[in-house]
């Protein structure tokens, strides 16, 4: 018997003068578990135990036993958690973010293995196994909401697996590990301004658009600017300067045309878009800086009606009052 390995006593059958049975794994005589246990190396560290055996060498039954120590040096299960993602990100922003699971273990396999992360709604791998040495590497995206209150993103991914020749069932048979990354949250953040001159604007003159555009956030952009109504800038044209800086001011225009003869007596009306993305980091996601309290990307600028002038003939006042014409003839 060996308690330590929970090999209950066991007959070997009579052993004759000289001879040796050797209980190993595979070899053993029915009913007896093989000495080879991965039970015993479930724990780190030294594993002591003591094999026991017993019996009687004579008819007349007299007693025999003995015992023989043995210690083995278990390496332990060794798991190791790894995860990263983009360096920064902006509310609103999707995040990637890798995970690797590695199996530092020369002797120890792990199974089933579980991955749990603290970001809400990420699509995790089903389990899997890590033989000694392996590794196993997966890829899940979060999208940040884009009210989300805080400065940064603080997660942490958790790997759980079953140790080989443990009981799962037990707490003793798994191992965990665990990593984090915090993807700290940049606020950009804009404005445009449009505007129309004169106003009001009379037929013949030339009326004119000017755009302004603000950063009040804290990265570097730049925009294109889009107006189908304005000349020059229908199929999209960037702004003049590189970048709009944190704080700063960038302008486009002015682009002016001809009031029409048709347009007299209506309100020029239109509307211009912007696609602004950071310039320092690798995001495509474009601000809307229509949307912003201080934005007004519309202009309207009045046209009057043309007025014609009205002649009269000399004495037109005493005889036909109140029957005046227009456009009568001097004669």
């Amino acid at each position: 018997e060996d308690p330590a390995l929970g090999i209950a006593a066991t007959s070997v059958g009579p052993l004759l003068i000289g001879e040796c049975v050797i209980l190993e794994e595979g070899a053993a005589p029915a009913g007896l578990p093989g000495l080879n246990s991965d039970l015993a190396c479930a724990t780190p560290g030294a594993f002591p135990n003591i094999a026991y055996a017993d019996g009687f060498y004579n008819p007349a039954g007299d007693f025999v036993e003995d015992d023989d120590p043995a210690t083995v040096n278990c390496d332990p299960p060794e798991l190791r958690v790894t995860k990263d993602g983009d360096p920064e990100a902006k509310a609103g922003d999707i995040v990637t973010y890798d995970v690797c699971a590695y199996n530092d273990s020369s002797t120890v396999a792990l199974t089933a293995c579980e991955a749990t992360d603290t970001l809400p709604g990420v699509t995790l791998p089903a389990p899997f196994d890590l033989a000694t040495g392996a590794n196993f590497c997966f890829q899940y995206d979060y999208m940040i909401p884009a009210d989300f209150p805080g400065t940064q993103v603080d997660n942490t991914a958790t790997v759980e697996c079953n140790v080989v020749g443990v009981d799962p069932a037990t707490a003793a048979g798994s191992i965990s590990a665990s990593d984090d990354w915090t993807v700290p949250l940049f606020e950009m953040s804009g404005y445009m301004v449009k505007t129309c001159e004169p106003d009001p604007v009379s037929v013949d003159d030339d009326i004119c658009w000017n755009i302004t555009v603000t950063n009040d956030g804290d990265r570097d952009f730049d925009c294109t600017i889009t107006d189908p109504d304005v000349p020059g800038w229908d199929a999209g044209v960037p702004l003049p300067g590189t970048v709009v800086a944190p704080g700063g001011t960038q302008s486009l225009g002015p682009a002016c045309r001809t009031v029409m003869l048709s347009e007299a007596g209506s309100t020029i009306s239109n509307t211009a878009t912007a696609a602004c993305t950071p310039s320092d980091v690798l995001y495509t996601n474009a601000i809307d800086v229509c949307d912003h309290p201080d934005a007004d990307c519309s202009a309207d600028c009045e046209v009057p009606p043309v007025v014609t002038p009205v002649c009269r003939t000399p004495g037109f006042w005493g005889t036909h009052a109140g029957t005046e014409k227009e456009n009568r003839s001097f004669n």
